[in-house]
Protein backbone atom coordinates (compact mmCIF):
# COMPACT_ATOMS: atom_id res chain seq x y z
CA UNK A 1 0.00 0.00 0.00
CA UNK A 2 1.54 3.85 -0.61
CA UNK A 3 2.49 5.75 2.47
CA UNK A 4 4.09 9.20 2.79
CA UNK A 5 7.11 9.13 4.94
CA UNK A 6 8.85 12.00 6.23
CA UNK A 7 12.54 11.53 7.46
CA UNK A 8 14.15 13.07 10.18
CA UNK A 9 17.63 12.73 9.76
CA UNK A 10 20.40 11.22 11.72
CA UNK A 11 20.62 11.98 15.92
CA UNK A 12 23.28 14.80 16.58
CA UNK A 13 26.30 13.26 18.00
CA UNK A 14 25.56 14.35 21.66
CA UNK A 15 22.12 12.82 21.52
CA UNK A 16 22.30 9.86 23.85
CA UNK A 17 19.49 7.79 22.74
CA UNK A 18 17.87 7.81 19.33
CA UNK A 19 14.60 7.23 21.42
CA UNK A 20 14.30 10.30 22.78
CA UNK A 21 15.41 12.09 19.02
CA UNK A 22 12.53 10.50 17.47
CA UNK A 23 9.74 11.32 19.59
CA UNK A 24 11.35 14.10 20.58
CA UNK A 25 10.46 17.87 19.61
CA UNK A 26 12.05 19.42 16.86
CA UNK A 27 14.90 22.03 17.63
CA UNK A 28 14.08 26.07 17.10
CA UNK A 29 16.61 25.84 14.28
CA UNK A 30 15.10 23.10 12.38
CA UNK A 31 11.57 24.47 12.24
CA UNK A 32 11.80 25.80 8.99
CA UNK A 33 12.69 22.60 7.59
CA UNK A 34 10.09 21.29 9.50
CA UNK A 35 7.48 23.59 7.63
CA UNK A 36 8.79 22.47 4.10
CA UNK A 37 8.82 18.97 5.50
CA UNK A 38 4.86 19.72 5.83
CA UNK A 39 3.52 21.63 3.17
CA UNK A 40 5.91 19.66 0.61
CA UNK A 41 3.66 16.72 1.88
CA UNK A 42 0.94 18.10 1.90
CA UNK A 43 1.12 18.85 -1.78
CA UNK A 44 2.29 15.10 -2.20
CA UNK A 45 -0.91 13.86 -0.65
CA UNK A 46 -3.05 16.29 -3.13
CA UNK A 47 -1.37 14.80 -6.48
CA UNK A 48 -2.18 11.26 -4.70
CA UNK A 49 -5.61 12.06 -4.05
CA UNK A 50 -5.91 13.68 -8.00
CA UNK A 51 -4.77 10.37 -9.00
CA UNK A 52 -1.01 11.23 -9.70
CA UNK A 53 0.49 7.54 -10.64
CA UNK A 54 3.36 6.19 -7.66
CA UNK A 55 6.11 6.04 -10.11
CA UNK A 56 5.32 9.99 -10.85
CA UNK A 57 4.67 10.88 -7.11
CA UNK A 58 8.16 9.49 -6.31
CA UNK A 59 9.78 11.27 -9.02
CA UNK A 60 8.68 14.19 -8.30
CA UNK A 61 9.14 14.06 -4.41
CA UNK A 62 11.60 12.16 -3.37
CA UNK A 63 14.81 13.67 -2.25
CA UNK A 64 12.95 17.03 -1.78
Amino acid sequence: FPRLRCGIGSPPPEEKGSIDFVLGRFRKEEQDLVDKMSDTSVLALKDFINNMSLENLMQKYNGK
